[in-house]
């Protein structure tokens, strides 16, 4: 793994429901959800989480809400369904689709900014400074914040979570073989442990209860010119 360091520097319910549903909608504002043919139904997320994501924006779908709470510190028993999850939430926001999602944090609200490249969510609990929490979420979101894109035998993560531009090249086969098993989420021993604990360094990968999941995604198209994201 190659950093070459920062850039030009270098509902309101508390409850956690066990549903997957997601209410899907052809329009991105929550202000036509009510006008004729705008609502598309609801669906079961599929997997891989990228797949069915491209298939839902094929379809037309630019929002869509999850029935459920994404709790980042609840039952350890449930970790593999929260990594899924937040790989979902990553790939919708990858495509420019809305996202309506709640998250719990810990108290401290400490890894919102690891998710702050996902779509901003419509509220967070736990934490105790939450409202303020979403609202930084909120100011400071923007398409393109956490990124990574493909070349010839690397992959470059372009981050900007931070607020300065943090680049690294991933070119070692084992790199990039791990890369792509953490894209859906995937128990933490699957994984080399030095790989891992890179990743985790950098601030790449979400990790629960023994699962991790890759964090930047997959970059769709350039909302604007490729060198200034």
């Amino acid at each position: 793994m190659n950093g070459n360091g920062t850039s030009t520097s270098t509902s309101t319910s508390t409850s956690t429901s066990t549903s997957q549903t997601l209410t899907l909608w052809r329009h991105p504002d929550p202000g036509t959800a009510a006008m004729p043919g705008v609502r598309m139904g609801t669906r079961t997320p599929g997997h891989p989480a990228s797949l069915f994501a491209d298939d839902l924006y094929r379809q037309g779908v630019r929002r869509v809400a999850l029935g459920h709470v994404v709790d980042t510190v609840g039952d350890p028993s449930r970790a593999a369904a929260v990594i899924r999850d937040l790989a979902l939430v990553r790939d919708l926001t990858a495509r420019g689709i809305v996202v309506e999602w709640r998250v719990r944090l810990d108290a401290a609200g400490s890894g919102w900014r690891l998710l702050s490249h996902l779509f901003p969510p419509a509220e967070v609990l736990g934490a105790e400074d939450a409202a303020d929490i979403g609202l930084k979420w909120s100011d400071s979101f923007y398409l393109c914040k956490c990124i990574h894109r493909r070349g010839p035998g690397f992959v470059q993560i372009r981050d900007r979570r931070t607020g300065e531009l943090h680049r690294l090249t991933l070119d070692e086969p084992e790199y990039l073989e791990a890369l792509a098993r953490l894209l859906d989420g995937v128990a933490e021993t699957a994984l080399p442990a030095t790989v891992l604990e890179d990743f985790s360094g950098e601030n790449l990968v979400w990790r629960a209860g023994g699962y991790a999941v890759w964090l930047p995604y997959h970059v769709q198209r350039w909302p604007w010119p490729s060198m200034l994201v």
